[in-house]
């Protein structure tokens, strides 16, 4: 739009009320997201018209708006004849018909692709394996306690029978001592009859040993490759094997391709006071680029992202940026959750068996969560950014005050009154341990949670990682749960506030409620999903997450950074690569993932 002023002409002192506008139109584009998807755009023929706006004042002219006006004629039909979805599997089934390679590594090494950058694995919350270096009995020691099904113990279904016919109720009293706080009293080796989980568990401060047992991480890319070593189990229990095996087939090897296991039970800061880890990490590092010539690629994923991005932070305080230029060329970070995972907040709040339904029940596998000093990492953050409130509860019915929760308080809908908490409230009300571990571990920490000032006045958390090369990989477009609906209530014995899933939220479904439902998000068993018609107000797109982390915690942060770079605010170049369909622990052995990841990594050298 191009502007003239007459004489004494000034827009900006213009009331509203004496512009007249003589000829004005509409630029109209019509949205099919149903039909086309998302995220598919279409063209159409334009006609430009010339228009001019006359502004008056006192019914004199003052000036004019010379305006140009497309005005859009959509036939998506005909467009739609030679438009083409991009499917990331197109270019692996190429690779692999081209080369006649099953094995989709060696396809891309017949290829002429060949190792250029060296690579450290990070790996994710419950992804690095634990063994035992010390417990009562001598013949389990330096064995692996993550994850073992021999030392587990009884299936949960027969566990779950022994207890209705001998002692459900002493079970019951025991483990709402352990939800009101008491750390390691899960430690009771009656409690179940799982002394595996005495063995996994911290102490009340959230990092430090049981009486009796120590329990390290396994070393090397065989800690990270499958956590059980029982054949029968083995492959069930992959986490980066494929990943391992692919860059194998590409021409890696000992030089250049390393892993980072660590304790993923304990907080960043207490990683490096009990284990060096993140100095062992530096000089790990430092040999791959000393003995290559080449800079690192960090390659982390899930929870793992977090740690390396902790690890960073680390590393600038203490060695500069210098050190960081000189030693690591990219940070390749697949499905990180860099806003966190509601899921997370469920586990703490409700239960989740972290994949082990199996042996563990939803209880066991809370009070794991509850007492992990690691959990704060995976809490959302920035929840204005989400698709909807993260949590709501149900105050009718409840007898007194919860927390700060009062009866009958929230929007009322239907006669139900529910009430919208953020993620710090919930877990001060419910799981008051883990609320002293987000303020003391995470939030009064300079590397995660203090800002810094000036420009980049963001936390830890949040800063742009101060490397060059960020790329990012994730899925999208799969149901992805983001919120959450509860109901409280008091026990009479113990006095512990506990919630549940309201199911009475289910009428919600798929319909837009301001006040409990505003995206028309699926709910099931009191449970909101996201999925690929789902609203991102953060990106204004329709997308879903990968079945873990919400579209948002995976995209947002590096876009914001991108936007950052754009304006000169950090120097950090930012790739974001999207696959449809790739769930989050699933890319991990995906040959689209694969593929973007040896593309990033690897260089072409013709024979």
């Amino acid at each position: 739009v191009e502007s003239s002023r007459g004489k004494g002409g000034d827009l900006a002192g213009v009331p509203r009320e004496d512009i007249v506008l003589c000829s004005t139109t509409l630029q109209i584009a019509k949205s099919f997201s149903e039909s086309l998807g998302s995220n598919e755009l279409y063209s159409a023929s334009l006609e430009v018209k010339e228009y001019t706006l006359t502004l008056k004042e006192s019914g004199k002219e003052t000036g004019a708006l010379s305006c140009s006006v497309s005005l859009v004629r959509g036939d998506y039909k005909s467009i739609m004849k030679s438009y083409e979805v991009i499917d990331a599997m197109l270019e692996v089934k190429e690779v692999k018909k081209r080369t006649k390679q099953k094995r989709f590594g060696l396809a891309k090494h017949i290829l002429g692709f060949r190792p250029k950058y060296p690579v450290v694995i990070i790996p994710g919350l419950a992804s690095s394996a634990l063994e035992a270096w010390d417990l009562e009995k001598s013949k389990q020691r330096r064995t692996r306690m993550w994850v073992d099904p021999m030392k587990i113990g009884n299936p949960a279904s027969v566990e779950k029978i022994s207890q209705r016919l001998f002692h459900q109720k002493q079970l019951k009293d025991r483990m709402k001592r352990v939800e009101a706080g008491g750390g390691s009293k899960i430690a009771d080796k009656t409690v179940a009859r799982r002394q595996w989980l005495f063995h996994m568990s911290v102490g009340e401060d959230g990092f430090s040993d049981p009486p009796g047992v120590r329990v390290r991480p396994v070393q090397g890319l065989h800690a990270v490759d499958y956590l059980a070593e029982q054949p029968l189990v083995k492959k069930s229990t992959y986490v980066f094997a494929h990943v391992i095996e692919t860059l194998i087939d590409v021409g890696y090897d000992l030089q250049n391709l390393g892993a980072a296991p660590y304790d993923w039970r304990l907080p960043p800061h207490k990683l490096q006071e009990r284990d060096n880890y993140f100095e062992q990490l530096r000089f790990q590092i430092e040999a791959q680029r000393n003995f290559t010539g080449e800079r690192v690629v960090l390659l982390a994923h899930s929870m793992g992202n977090r740690t390396a991005q902790y690890f960073l932070n680390y590393v600038e305080q203490h060695y500069g940026k210098k050190w960081l230029d000189r030693n690591v060329h990219a940070f390749l970070a697949l499905g990180a959750p860099f806003l966190g995972a509601p899921k997370a907040l469920r586990t703490v709040l409700t239960g989740d068996c972290m994949g082990l339904e199996v042996f563990l029940e939803l209880a066991e596998g809370r009070s794991f969560a509850r007492m992990c000093g690691s959990t704060p990492l995976l809490l959302p953050v920035q929840e204005e950014n989400f698709p909807d409130v993260v949590v709501r509860i149900n105050t009718k019915g409840q007898e007194k005050l919860i927390g700060n929760l009062q009866p009958n308080m929230g929007a009322e809908v239907n006669g139900n009154f529910w009430e919208a908490q953020n993620v710090e409230q919930s877990i001060a009300t419910f799981v008051p341990r883990q609320h002293g571990f987000m303020d003391s571990y995470y939030k009064q920490n300079p590397l995660w949670g203090k800002p810094r000032y000036g420009a980049q006045s963001l936390p830890g958390s949040l800063r742009p990682p101060p490397v060059d090369n960020l790329w990012v990989i994730y899925g999208t477009n799969l149901p992805t749960e983001v919120s959450y609906y509860y109901k409280a209530s008091m026990d009479k014995e113990s006095k512990i506030p506990s919630l549940a899933f309201d199911s009475s939220a289910d009428r919600f479904s798929g319909k837009k409620l301001g006040s409990v439902n505003p995206r028309g998000l699926q709910i099931s068993q009191g449970i909101a999903y996201e999925n690929r018609t789902t609203y991102q107000p953060a990106a204004k797109i329709n997308r879903s997450g990968d079945g873990t982390c919400p579209y948002c915690t995976l995209n947002y942060m590096p876009s914001y950074w991108r936007q950052m770079s754009q304006n000169g605010e950090t120097e950090l170049e930012c790739k974001i690569i999207e696959i449809d369909g790739a769930e989050h622990r699933e890319m991990l052995t995906s040959d689209a993932v694969m593929n973007a990841i040896v593309n990033l990594i690897c260089q072409v050298k013709m024979t």
